[in-house]
């Protein structure tokens, strides 16, 4: 099996796979030389670490910064919502080396700084070209199976003909751009914010701000559309600390995040030798953008599908295709969720709903906090 991505949908793939088939040789590709110190959103709900015990339960105590129990949603000048989704602050470069370590302890092959990408199937396997950022030398992997789990910017989806070229194009216009801040400030408000109401630049989907632990903050947005500059999301960013009063800011960190999924899962995640999980696959809620929960979930019932295939000597798509099953069992999975958004855009501008508009509005806001994302 070939792993692209080391992120939390690739390593909870292989985690599962290496625990219920040892013998299971596993590799798992990630392009960056290290992981990244912070990441945009370093929330986690108490219902996807419960959900995902399995696969974080070694360590995640130790990542745990503060518990959270609500947060507020500001919608529109006049729909404010606080909404109770117990779960933790944590530190996501804890978090994601953690999560790497792990991978590496269950006997997943971890190979940072190494590029991968699908260029064809025969004869039952995937070749995938791996250029090595250290030796700048390219070679040929051939696997059984491939997960694709580079996320949602990763055009492997294309490669690999789970979506076309065209469609893709179309699918990933709702992405968002994540950019945050992290500040020692004199905030301390317990509850997480996030800011729906429309502002003079319409790109912006929402602003969120949280305290974190230890007088350290976390300020972001996100954006809908391409990068842009990184002084014009200062400018931004700069502007929501001045509404919010923010004083004593000192920066410690000013990462820039990833692209999120905004369109829903892709059509289709699966085929002969080959599924797509995590952001890669669309796992994100379309209103909120959380995708850490999908991820984890998402790997771990790739992971099981992936080793029952190897026990019936079925890796085609007609056996593959049970991944979807799962998964649209899940709440990502859930077409009212992306109604929702499309509803939500409405409510946010002020626009006209009908009532059978809220009613689904309602529903997907519902999901969302059921499921603590």
């Amino acid at each position: 099996v070939i792993i692209i991505g080391g992120g939390p949908a690739g390593c909870s793939t292989g985690i599962t796979i290496k625990r219920l088939m040892p013998e299971l040789e596993v590799e798992l590709f990630e392009q960056r030389p290290k992981i990244s110190k912070v990441e945009c959103g370093e929330a986690l709900s108490k219902k996807a670490v419960e959900e995902n015990q399995d696969i974080i339960g070694r360590f995640f105590n130790k990542c745990i910064r503060r518990g959270v129990r609500e947060f507020d949603v500001i919608i529109n000048d006049n729909l404010e919502k606080i909404v109770s989704s117990p779960g933790y602050m944590i530190d996501r470069s804890i978090f994601n080396k953690s999560l790497l370590k792990e991978t590496e302890r269950v006997g997943c092959k971890v190979k940072m700084g190494h590029r991968a990408v699908p260029i064809g199937r025969k004869n039952g396997k995937w070749k995938v070209k791996v250029d090595n950022r250290y030796t700048h030398k390219s070679y040929i992997e051939e696997c059984d199976m491939l997960v694709l789990a580079g996320g949602s910017s990763f055009k492997g989806v294309v490669d690999t003909g789970l979506i076309s070229e065209k469609d893709y194009e179309k699918w990933s216009r709702n992405h968002v751009f994540g950019y945050q801040y992290k500040v020692l400030s004199s905030y301390n408000n317990e509850r997480l914010f996030i800011d729906f109401r429309p502002n003079p630049t319409p790109e912006v989907v929402y602003r969120y701000g949280f305290y974190h632990h230890d007088n350290e903050s976390n300020f972001g947005l996100l954006y809908r559309g391409r990068f842009v500059t990184k002084s014009f999301y200062d400018k931004l960013l700069n502007e929501l600390l001045r509404k919010l009063k923010i004083k004593r800011v000192k920066f410690i960190e000013r990462p820039v995040g990833n692209y999120i999924p905004g369109s829903g899962p892709l059509p289709r995640t699966y085929d002969d030798n080959v599924i797509a999980v995590g952001d890669n696959a669309g796992f994100a809620n379309p209103i909120f953008f959380g995708g850490v929960h999908a991820a984890l979930s998402s790997g771990r019932i790739g992971g099981k599908i992936i080793v029952e295939a190897f026990k019936n000597k079925d890796l085609t798509k007609n056996f593959l295709k049970e991944y979807e099953s799962e998964w649209r069992k899940m709440p990502w999975g859930d077409p009212i969720l992306i109604k929702g958004r499309e509803i939500h855009e409405k409510v946010r501008n002020k626009e006209p709903v009908t009532q059978e508009e809220l009613e689904i509005y309602s529903k997907a806001l519902d999901i969302t906090k059921d499921y603590g994302w």
